[in-house]
């Protein structure tokens, strides 16, 4: 489970900003984009979620959203890479019926000693394989959209032993890349790479905690950074 905050309201229309039901430490969210955006690990979007250790932060946290994306001005987060421990109450899957689409919306359930976690969950980047990160980089140099046709798939399985289907699914399990017809692309304006000595890597699109964790693993943060301008 990840949260992934997101000051910025481009690529998500209108502005709309989450509703919080507080009691003591507990707190409901709706997961809307700003400043919370949570996706479990099956990819289902999850809309509604719980915390139980501090609604005042979460409710900071939302003020201080408003006031950076309306006065376009920047926070003192300091998050470093400590993570909210959250539970989904309300996941949401998009599906097509005919000529129609929408959510459709499954609730879960846990008993107390489910819910019962610390809340000590730390942030890191995707991490990801030798042809993943050999994918990126023809990715780079075409202009940032990655053709996926027979030459690229011949590619894959003959010099990196790997398949099309198993490189485009860990690039988008990464939640950095995304398909755009034929072709895979990045989601976000600016991502970063980290190549380390044997090929394999890193990737995500927030700086300040890639270099907080790059500080904290005694890494070298040389990154590449992918600049995706459509």
């Amino acid at each position: 489970m990840e949260e992934k905050r997101k000051i910025s309201g481009q690529g998500l229309g209108i502005p709309s900003f989450p509703t919080l039901v507080t009691s003591n430490q507990y707190c409901l969210v709706k997961s809307n984009g700003i400043p919370f955006l949570v996706l479990d690990d099956n990819k289902r979007w999850i809309s509604v979620f719980s915390t139980r250790h501090n609604s005042a932060k979460m409710i900071l946290e939302l003020l201080w959203s408003k006031i950076s994306l309306y006065f376009k001005v920047q926070m003192p987060w300091n998050d470093g890479l400590q993570m909210d421990n959250i539970s989904p109450l309300l996941a949401a899957i998009p599906m097509e019926t005919g000529d129609a689409a929408g959510w459709f919306y499954s609730a879960i359930e846990y008993n107390e000693k489910q819910l019962q976690r610390e809340d000590n969950n730390s942030w890191k980047p995707s991490s990801l394989g030798k042809a993943e990160i050999s994918a990126i980089n023809i990715m780079v140099m075409q202009g940032g959209y990655l053709s996926l046709d027979e030459e690229m798939k011949d590619y894959l399985e003959i010099s990196k032993n790997s398949t099309l289907a198993t490189v485009v699914q860990n690039l988008i399990n990464s939640r950095e890349f995304m398909k755009d017809g034929d072709f895979l692309r990045p989601i976000n304006h600016t991502t970063h790479i980290l190549t380390i000595e044997d090929g394999s890597g890193f990737v995500s699109s927030e700086l300040e905690r890639f270099d907080f964790w790059c500080n904290e693993k005694n890494i070298k943060p040389n990154y590449l950074n992918f600049v995706f301008i459509e």
